[in-house]
């Protein structure tokens, strides 16, 4: 300590001149020097010691491919070149939710340390990889920042060469009431089917429709349909009977799947069933409600991007047979008991 040993060595001109005080100087300053030396290099052992972190993993339908609690406790020790775990105990406690729906794969993150947070991160990868690399990054830095020792030992930070697979992956801090809504919860979509209905009119006959349903992350699908069945021809008599049916529809499906999915539905329709008469003496038409229970089931696989496609089945039981009757030749038409339909759809995500 040159800055101690020229304080206290007395000078020898004015040694005598000042001995009292000198002598008293010189008893007094190598303790002062002793103590600031243990005040200096006393404490650096305790700022030093790394502080350690738990880091919890939580997965929830259809995000079991996302990493666990051990592998991403691992990757996150990769990027800051350190264990998290420290005989000091656990500064700061991470808790991770990985999620999976129809949009993709998110993640909420919640640090429970001295400055509790929260964070949500979205993915539309077919994967969870990465999301799990930006989530790693994200909890490297906040321990990095939170767990960090003496800002002048501290060693230079990561490389950030570990985000660069991430670069895709949007990362957004949505307010409390947003999250527990679960945005990504459901999806609302809208399709076009096209197919062939049998015994719902004469014979088979092409078969229209637009849905507008909701795809729900806990498996449910429900639709809700306006559906045509072109006209089909009946030759009875001398004449014919042209038979339309327009009718609007609902189906509930559950499902199993994460991206392509597939499952039984339940379905309701009602409308309207219309008869027209020709070359008869008379040409006259008539309308009968049109009601019908039915089961049927759907499968459906993405495109890319908001589009999707599908095929569907059904098959329907009318509550009530319905008949059209030509004056004084008899009935001409007699619906069916059992009817059905095949259809391919195509959709499109709206959010």
């Amino acid at each position: 300590m040159p800055g101690c040993g020229s304080s206290c060595a007395p000078r020898g001109p004015r040694a005598g001149a000042r001995g009292d005080r000198l002598s008293r100087r010189t008893r007094t300053l190598p303790a002062a020097c002793a103590l600031g030396l243990i005040c200096l290099f006393g404490e650096r052992p305790v700022r030093g010691a790394p502080l350690g972190a738990a880091i919890e993993v939580e997965h929830a339908d259809g995000a079991s491919d996302c990493p666990s609690s051990a592998e991403l406790t691992g990757h996150i020790e990769q990027i800051l070149h350190r264990s998290l775990t420290s005989d000091t105990g656990e500064a700061l406690r991470v808790s991770v939710r990985f999620l999976a729906s129809a949009d993709g794969y998110s993640a909420e993150v919640h640090s429970l340390g001295a400055k509790p947070g929260e964070r949500t991160l979205a993915d539309r990868g077919p994967s969870c990889s990465a999301l799990a690399e930006a989530v790693s990054v994200a909890i490297a830095l906040l321990l990095d920042k939170e767990l960090g020792q003496d800002p002048v030992e501290a060693p230079p930070p990561a490389p950030a060469e570990p985000a660069a697979p991430a670069a895709h992956v949007s990362a957004t801090v949505e307010p409390a009431a947003r999250r527990t809504g679960a945005p990504t919860s459901y999806a609302l979509r809208a399709s076009l089917e096209g197919g062939l209905a049998l015994g719902l009119v004469d014979g088979s006959r092409p078969l229209l429709s637009e849905q507008v349903g909701l795809r729900l992350r806990q498996g449910w699908l429900f639709d809700a349909g306006f559906n045509a069945v072109l006209p089909g021809t009946t030759h009875f008599g001398q004449g014919e009977l042209r038979a339309t049916l327009l009718f609007a529809s609902l189906r509930g499906c559950f499902t199993w799947g994460k991206r392509s999915l597939i499952g039984p539905c339940a379905l309701l329709g009602a409308g309207r069933l219309r008869g027209v008469g020709f070359d008869y003496s008379t040409v006259a038409s008539h309308d009968l409600l049109w009601t019908a229970l039915g089961v049927g089931g759907v499968f459906e696989a993405p495109v890319g991007g908001r589009l999707f496609c599908g095929l569907a089945g059904s098959l329907w039981l009318p509550t009530r047979r319905s008949t059209f009757s030509v004056e004084n030749l008899g009935i001409a038409w007699k619906s069916s008991l059992v009817a059905g339909s095949v259809s391919a759809r195509l959709g499109f995500r709206i959010w």
